[in-house]
């Protein structure tokens, strides 16, 4: 869930937050959205912290095991981008990436891009 701060600096969410079984969130840092068409490869500019985390969410299905708390949430910054690995009740798992471009007095712009999805066998 993205929820915006009250009386925050303009284009500043409070925070995103996953569920702790099954969900997972990584902040990538502040990349074009493009960057990640090489999918599944690792980006190549990517230092160890976001390598660590491409390679922890895109690379298995996440099913129920626990996430670390350190990929259950990610404070939104503008111009970030942002990995997202989610488990729906129906046990379809998703990996989106997607860019908080913009906000502005009509609302926020997220580039997004599904990357890939999983189904139950």
């Amino acid at each position: 869930m993205l929820s915006w701060a009250e009386g925050a600096e303009t284009g500043a969410f409070e925070e995103v937050y996953v569920a702790p079984l099954g969900n997972a969130i990584a902040d990538l840092g502040e990349w074009p959205i493009e960057a990640f068409d090489s999918y599944p490869d690792v980006p190549a500019d990517f230092q160890n912290a976001e390598r660590a985390a491409w390679t922890s969410l895109a690379a298995q299905p996440i099913g129920t095991r626990r996430v670390p708390d350190s990929l259950r949430s990610a404070r939104a910054i503008r111009g970030h981008c942002y990995l997202v690995r989610s488990r729906a009740t129906t046990g379809v798992e998703q990996l989106v990436v997607f860019r908080f471009a913009e906000a502005d007095e009509a609302g926020h712009f997220l580039q997004w891009h599904l990357l890939d999805r999983w189904t139950p066998r």
